[in-house]
């Protein structure tokens, strides 16, 4: 009976495949950062919600939350606020 034993240093292709996932992971994100929203949007000319292809209406925070990754904050502005408090100013 005999046994050969070979041993290889895999060091550096691990190395390169740690740096692969890396760029690629780097890479997905810049995309997904960069990604535009195309196309027609049919906006409710008073209350701004947005109809799908299906013909539901939503809100434009949901709508457009649900295409792309984007989380809301809500404020008035100064224009709007004047008009809803005229006592404030």
């Amino acid at each position: 009976m005999a046994a050969i034993e070979t041993i290889h240093d895999v060091t550096e292709l691990k190395d390169i495949e740690i740096e692969k996932e890396n760029m690629i992971s780097k890479l997905n994100n810049h995309i997904s950062k960069n990604m535009s929203l195309k196309g027609f949007i049919c906006c409710c000319s008073s209350c701004k919600d947005i109809r799908n292809k299906d013909g539901v209406w939503t809100a434009l925070e949901k709508s457009l939350s649900d295409k792309a990754d984007l989380l809301f904050s809500h404020g008035i502005c100064k224009k709007c606020a004047r008009k809803l408090y005229p006592e404030l100013f």
